[in-house]
């Protein structure tokens, strides 16, 4: 932990389960907070839960070098993740964010990023794939990014999103200015929802990849 106080070499930390106990995470967690090299970050499976979620978020509140956060940690669940959500409203340092949580609740936990999207102007790359967000998490979602206008690729895959979602986030994608990559593969998109994001990909100023399930559209500038 000392180590990363000091260090001018570190940028990539990994922390992944078995490796350290539960009490060295959260004094690793401290330690970044006076950190000033480590830009890409990650915790995979070690079993923090809600606590060690709280300690993301103080650090995020402090914390100015992390540029990409990685959270594969399936003990969170949504109240872990409204803590991190609520943190990186202000965040002015990570671009790229992804998430693994408790996909017990995943659409309770994406109505708290949602609610950050509204307010963040500097994540540029968001994935919660893999999370259950379901048609609700997938309305919450879409709802903010009509808002939004800094995020560019947002990966939504395998998350039991249907056509009712699909039309939510493709009504999103026809106002939003900023996505250039889109990826809903994996879900349970039928036709309506297909056409829908096709139509939206047609109409859309900023898209350039949209993946959905079995097909994959490119849009070139000049179309």
């Amino acid at each position: 932990a000392d180590l990363l106080k000091s260090s001018q070499t570190i940028y990539r930390l990994s922390i992944q389960g078995g490796v350290i106990r539960r009490e060295a995470i959260a004094l690793v967690i401290e330690a970044l907070k006076e950190s000033s090299s480590i830009q890409y970050l990650e915790f995979r499976e070690t079993g923090m839960g809600n606590k060690g979620a709280q300690a993301v978020a103080e650090l995020l509140k402090v914390n100015k070098s992390v540029r990409s956060l990685g959270i594969y940690e399936r003990s969170i669940d949504h109240d872990g993740i409204k803590e991190i959500a609520m943190a990186l409203k202000d965040n002015k340092s990570v671009s790229s964010f992804t998430c693994r949580f408790d996909q017990r609740k995943g659409d309770l936990g994406t109505h708290s990023f949602g609610k950050m999207l509204k307010q963040n102007k500097h994540l540029i790359r968001l994935d919660l794939g893999n999370n259950r967000i379901g048609n609700l998490g997938a309305k919450c979602l879409a709802a903010s990014l009509k808002f939004n206008g800094c995020l560019r690729e947002l990966n939504l895959r395998d998350n039991l999103i249907s056509n009712v979602g699909a039309v939510a986030l493709s009504d999103a994608l026809k106002v939003n200015t900023s996505l250039c990559c889109v990826n809903v593969g994996r879900n349970r998109i039928k036709s309506i929802g297909k056409f829908s994001f096709a139509k939206a990909a047609l109409l859309s100023h900023s898209i350039r990849s949209l993946a959905v399930d079995s097909w994959h559209v490119w849009i070139y500038d000049g179309r």
